[in-house]
């Protein structure tokens, strides 16, 4: 779904929040990616860590994600680009580094959800 409206911005963490990919912790002094904006009538916020920007960042340029959903569904779902990546991935030729490039990210967020899960780090 298309949000009416959103703004993003990179702000530096004063407290701890948690990130909505990864569910990692973003400490004090950590840059992070603030979005908020209203979808379907609700207004939601998410707070996403440099890393999981990154690997999102990599599933909508590199790996070209408005080609391969709706365009009615946006590029990616905030949350869900850890699957995202793994279904690109399953779908996506050999040879490219594309394959490669989006098991990393995906793995690299699934290791940081962990640790968060069992306070350990990452």
């Amino acid at each position: 779904m298309m949000p009416t409206f959103t703004t993003e911005v990179h702000r530096t963490a004063r407290k701890q929040h948690k990130c909505t990919e990864c569910h990692a912790t973003i400490e004090p002094g950590e840059v992070y990616e603030y979005v908020s904006g209203l979808w379907d009538g609700d207004l939601n916020v998410f707070k996403t860590c440099i890393h999981c920007e990154t690997a999102r960042n990599f599933y909508v340029g590199d790996c070209d994600s408005k080609s391969l959903r709706d365009w009615d569904e946006g590029e990616f779902c905030f949350g869900q680009v850890c699957q995202d990546l793994i279904d690109f991935a399953g779908e996506c030729p050999s040879g490219t580094g594309l394959k490669f490039g989006a098991y990393r990210h995906a793995v690299g967020i699934m290791k940081r959800r962990k640790a968060a899960c069992t306070g350990g780090a990452a």
